[in-house]
């Protein structure tokens, strides 16, 4: 015979019929609704009514320990809805509040709302002691008071020593940069390695002296006593490559001293080439218009080669091409050679002075105007 659990046995009479049905106790979430669900099974026997009566009071039981266990979490939020309710209700709707203030920053310090509050406008207290005072009671993380503490040794010591000039980041050289061809091919150059001084790459360098030497028509050198004015020299990189290829003198200008010193004077040393160099420490504007005003001669007469590789956002080009245009130190057969971005293309004039515009090549993100005479170009 059957044996079902006595806790989940309940007995319905209909007519003359006893039927046995299985009740199965199914709560749903966060006890919300209970199901009972019915199922026929065997029939009773009467040694099983006793025990039903016992089921069934366990199942009134549990239901009521369900409904009281209901009321007390719905009670519970009520409570916390009305606490709630009673936080806003003390919030003045009035009152202005700036979520966008700086509660604390490590340059200016501490910037609490309402900390002027707590003192009169007769209170002599400076800022500092006033910001200590009204944190002596405020509990702060121990890193965040030790990073308190170095700054205000900091602050302290750059009081101490108003006339201490500021630290100036150091300055290094590489020797990436090389001499391309010539009597110093492959010779390691020196270089500022910070964004200050940027030379013309190799790959544009090579085919620009392609290109001159193409248009001149003597091969890999240049013609036996030529002279070349190097502008915004940087390195030398370029009026180097001339006095490799055979150009008798070189003129530098640059105007950084660092530069002079640590990178451009030591090329020229180490490439043998600083008794035919001459290195002007100064700005490229004032040279050409000092050659303007004094003429060729305090150069030392005109140049058959003029470089100019500018640092392109430090430089106005309308400017510059305009003192070229004037400068005597152009001469009807000196090649111009100019380097600069897309965004100056429109300041690049067809003619400099007695010379016309020959070439406009771009490599790259880098454009180099060349000018010169119209006669001999080969292309």
């Amino acid at each position: 015979a059957l044996q079902p659990s006595l806790q989940n046995i309940k007995l319905l009479h209909s007519g003359s019929t006893t039927r046995r049905h299985v009740v199965q106790f199914v709560p749903r979430p966060k006890l919300e609704k209970r199901e009972l669900r019915m199922t026929p099974c065997l029939r009773a026997t009467s040694n099983d009514v006793a025990r039903v009566s016992g089921a069934e009071a366990d199942v009134d039981r549990l239901s009521h320990q369900l409904d009281k266990r209901e009321r007390e979490q719905h009670t519970s939020k009520k409570n916390d809805e009305d606490s709630d309710n009673d936080e806003w209700d003390e919030f003045d709707e009035d009152e202005e509040y700036d979520e966008d203030v700086e509660i604390f920053n490590f340059e200016t310090g501490w910037n609490l709302v309402g900390m002027d509050d707590e003192w009169d406008e007769e209170d002599e207290l400076d800022v500092g002691e006033r910001q200590e005072r009204f944190l002596a009671g405020v509990q702060i993380p121990q890193k965040l008071q030790k990073q308190l503490l170095r700054e205000k040794v900091k602050a302290a010591k750059e009081a101490a020593s108003p006339d201490k000039k500021p630290t100036v980041a150091k300055r290094g050289t590489h020797s990436k940069l090389r001499i391309i061809n010539g009597k110093f091919a492959n010779r390691k150059l020196l270089s500022p390695d910070d964004a200050g001084t940027r030379p013309m790459m190799e790959k544009v360098r090579g085919a620009v002296f392609s290109i001159v030497q193409s248009y001149i028509g003597t091969g890999g050198w240049l013609p036996e006593g030529s002279r070349w004015l190097d502008l915004y020299s940087g390195t030398g990189a370029v009026g180097l490559e001339g006095l490799s290829r055979g150009a008798a003198e070189a003129h530098f200008c640059e105007l950084d001293p660092w530069v002079v010193n640590n990178s451009l004077g030591k090329n020229l040393e180490m490439c043998g080439v600083a008794y035919n160099s001459t290195v002007h420490t100064m700005a490229v504007e004032a040279l050409l218009q000092r050659s303007i005003e004094s003429g060729a001669n305090a150069f030392g007469g005109q140049f058959d080669f003029i470089s100019v590789t500018p640092p392109y956002v430090l430089v106005s080009y309308p400017e510059l091409m305009g003192l070229l245009d004037k400068c005597p130190l152009i001469k009807e057969t000196t090649i111009v050679i100019v380097e600069y971005a897309r965004r100056e293309a429109k300041d690049i004039p067809d003619t400099l002075g007695p010379l016309v515009k020959i070439r406009d090549r771009k490599y790259g993100r880098t454009y180099v105007a060349m000018y010169g005479p119209l006669s001999g170009f080969s292309d």
